[in-house]
């Protein structure tokens, strides 16, 4: 009987251990993992940031100010303005 009881005991025990090997080698990988995802995201931000930036700077006033002006565009007049009465609800 006490055979039986430590065989079984010996046999809980290289089970855990071995859970626990397993466990500690995938949260190790895991790690590996989530520090490549996180390269990934900053080269990602750093490329969105390059790109807002190509976009400021082709709509700025400027650029369009001159596009306009190569294409024989001629600035609007705005000639009818007036004074617009509006009413608001203040509660």
């Amino acid at each position: 009987m006490i055979n039986k009881l430590t065989t079984i005991t010996y046999t809980v025990v290289c089970l855990f251990l071995l859970l626990q090997v397993g466990l500690s080698s995938w949260r190790a990988t895991d790690g590996d993992r989530l520090s490549s995802i996180q390269e990934e995201i900053a080269a990602i931000q750093l490329e969105n940031a390059q790109i807002e930036s190509s976009i400021f700077e082709l709509t700025s006033l400027d650029n369009i100010s001159r596009f306009a002006l190569e294409k024989s565009m001629k600035p609007a007049l705005v000639t009818n303005l007036s004074t617009i009465t509006v009413a608001l609800n203040w509660q």
